[in-house]
């Protein structure tokens, strides 16, 4: 018998779990190794003690009334529950118990329970919880990325504005986006606000060369009712609109001195005043700029303050220009052929090798926007294969072989930078000057061919010195 004793004894007090024996009335008989381990207590600390001792986070005396509830079956008691035990210096642990009655020949003696220390396992499915979160993170990240890819190409030139983009991101840094027209400024401004914290919150844009510089205080500010003729009544401006959004101000460059002043306010202390006010209201906003103009030329002339154009780059992406990227064309052509043709409702069209061949060589002085909107046009024109006639730069004979020939003489002062943009002005020269005659001096639709704003073809004109047709 002494020996069958042992035998027991040493299998409860090998089981992992704890386990501890209460009598009718609520005091410990028994308690094995693993049950002192885990609570801390002594086995001659807890035999002979109240139940009271180790429930958890509760009155003494209503723990015992429950307990004796179920030990008297006037309450259901449960297979499992989840809770948390008291070690002896009070600390807690979430513990799993499980319980059964004690009976010896039909007579009602107490209580078995097994307790289960549940602190690796909340750990591990916590680590869980926290992995899988990381992982739908990574997916909406990396969604997010192939789409980015998907819309402006997957060249390593690109893959360097994504990697930019993924870390300003998630910083409130203000942003300026350079590029020429067309490259895609305002898809690189709408990826900075959904890479960011706030990409729930809302998304503002304002195209600042689309916008009378009479009107463009008021767009950006808002007024009060009355503060200038024809104010009759109150209006919020775009930037209380992006309360705790993003703000894109696109072509930067043409806002006004007056309205570049307080713009720099803003920047610096995240505070708008509307027109006719004498309140400055407290705003939580990101700003990202965009300009297709060299912003340092334009401080260095005078023509852009140059206290607001330190606090815009604070972090700047340059875009790459399509002619610099050619292996994006054959993606983005196929891009655009699927969705101009599903827009269209238009069966699918399919592009010639030649064709292909030609929108690679082409230099594309309207970058992206240029080559969609040649596409779109080309869809309209052919019956099923895209071929070179159906683009009108094509016809035009502004292809990369006809632009223009270049005479170098090979001096001591020969300047690489000097030369280039020499011979680039010459050819942007042509180009306008192209245009001009096709639609009969329309500056209007040339600028719109060209995918620039009228003002930006305005100072082109001028400064190439091209009179009128």
């Amino acid at each position: 018998m002494k020996t069958e004793n042992n035998i027991i004894q040493t299998i409860i007090n090998t089981v992992h779990a704890g386990i501890n024996v209460v009598n009718t009335e609520g005091k410990i008989l028994y308690v094995n190794e693993a049950y002192c381990r885990m609570n801390n207590y002594k086995r001659d600390e807890l035999i002979g003690k109240s139940l009271a001792l180790i429930l958890p986070g509760q009155d003494p005396q209503e723990g015992l009334k429950q307990y004796k509830k179920i030990i008297n079956k006037e309450i259901e008691k449960p297979a499992l529950v989840e809770s948390y035990n008291i070690r002896r210096d009070g600390t807690s642990f979430p513990v799993l118990i499980s319980w059964n009655y004690l009976e010896d020949n039909g007579k009602l003696l107490g209580m078995v329970t097994v307790v289960q220390d549940m602190t690796e396992l909340k750990k591990i499915k916590k680590e869980l919880q926290q992995s899988k979160y990381h992982v739908v993170e990574l997916e909406n990240i990396l969604s997010k990325r192939e789409y980015l890819e998907y819309m402006m190409g997957d060249s390593q030139e690109i893959k360097d504005v994504h990697h930019a983009v993924e870390n300003v991101a998630k910083t409130d840094f203000s942003v300026l986006i350079c590029g020429e027209t067309g490259s895609g400024k305002e898809l690189i401004a709408q990826a900075i606000h959904t890479f960011s914290p706030r990409e729930k919150e809302v998304y503002i844009c304002v195209d600042c060369g689309a916008i009378p510089d009479t009107l463009i205080e008021s767009e950006l500010f808002g007024h009060l009712k009355g503060a200038f003729t024809g104010a009759d009544r109150k209006k919020e401006g775009a930037f209380q609109k992006a309360h705790k959004g993003t703000i894109f101000l696109d072509e930067i460059t043409n806002l006004p001195h007056a309205v570049q002043q307080k713009l720099l306010r803003v920047l610096e202390k995240k505070e708008v005043q509307k027109i006719g006010s004498t309140k400055w209201e407290k705003l939580d906003i990101r700003i990202v700029t965009a300009s297709n103009e060299n912003v340092k030329k334009l401080v260095e002339e005078g023509l852009f303050r140059k206290d607001l154009y330190y606090r815009l780059d604070e972090f700047i992406i340059q875009i790459p220009p399509l002619r610099s990227r050619k292996e994006d064309v054959p993606m983005l052509v196929q891009r655009f052929l699927n969705e101009i043709c599903i827009k269209l409702k238009m069966p699918q069209k399919k592009i010639s090798e030649q064709s292909l061949e030609v929108l690679q060589k082409y230099s594309w002085p309207g970058n992206v926007r240029e080559l969609r909107n040649t596409l779109k046009r080309a869809i309209l024109l052919a019956d099923d294969i895209i071929e070179p006639t159906h683009f009108e730069f094509y016809q035009m004979g502004l292809t990369k072989e006809h632009a223009f020939d270049i005479a170098i003489t090979f001096d001591q002062e020969f300047d690489l930078k000097n030369l280039s943009g020499r011979y680039a002005d010459s050819f942007e020269k042509k180009i306008i000057l192209k245009c001009l005659e096709k639609f009969n001096g329309n500056k209007s639709k040339a600028a719109r061919f060209l995918h620039i704003d009228y003002k930006t073809l305005l100072t082109k004109i001028k400064n190439y010195g091209i009179h009128s047709i």
